[in-house]
Order: C-alpha cells, then sequence, then structure tokens
C-alpha cells in the first residue's frame, strides 16, 4: 500500500534526503526560467489534504462528471523548497544545479476555484 518512491521523483523528499546525506546532493534542473530565482515553481499539496478532498468530493463524482484541481493556488520555487529545509534542518542543502530539462515548464500552479465552490 502506499506511493512506490524508487526511485524517488518529489522534489521535497530529495532535498530533505540531500540534506540527510542519505542521497547525492540534489539537482535543480535550470536556473534560467522567468521567475524571480530563475528555478522552476510548482503547487505542492500534502498527501493528507488531497486524501481529505476525496472524501469531501466523493458523493458530487459519483453523479457528475467534473475534475476537480486540488492546489493552493500559489507555488514555491525549487530555491524556495531548498531554503525552506535548510531553515528547519539548520543545515546547507547539497545541491548541484544543471540544465533545464526539456518540456519542464517554469510554472505548474493550480487554479482551484471549483473545488473551493
Amino acid at each position: 500500500m502506499g506511493e512506490d518512491h524508487d526511485p524517488e521523483t518529489h522534489v521535497i523528499p530529495l532535498t530533505i534526503d540531500a540534506v540527510l546525506g542519505r542521497r547525492p546532493p540534489l539537482a535543480s534542473f535550470g536556473t534560467d526560467n522567468e521567475m524571480p530565482d530563475g528555478t522552476c515553481i510548482r503547487d505542492y499539496v500534502h498527501v493528507t489534504d488531497l486524501a481529505d478532498v476525496h472524501m469531501r468530493v466523493i458523493d458530487q463524482l459519483d453523479h457528475r462528471r467534473v475534475g476537480y484541481n486540488v492546489g493552493t493556488g500559489r507555488g514555491y520555487s525549487v530555491m524556495e523548497i531548498i531554503a525552506s529545509v535548510r531553515r528547519i534542518a539548520g543545515r546547507r542543502v547539497p545541491t548541484l544545479l544543471a540544465e533545464r530539462r526539456l518540456g519542464d515548464p517554469a510554472i505548474l500552479v493550480t487554479g482551484a476555484d471549483l473545488l473551493r465552490s
């Protein structure tokens, strides 16, 4: 049961593992995006919040063909994630700056207006 994280692809656990020395330095793909710090921006949702949303809308999903975007509507850059982990851990996060990956959008943030209503 649960997610298979082998290989791990999510930036938050990768960042935590890098600061703990359980993985190699975190690769930040692209620093040339047209964002304030040049790194990608994503909208992060905790799995318990996602499960809560599923439970709240499950009855509506039976009756309508409506999809819901789940998110906060606010994105965080890779550098903001690294800074948060550094602040909480009290240690530098080993990082490598790598080339932007082909096809990676600079920003992915959810519009959750339908879900909120």
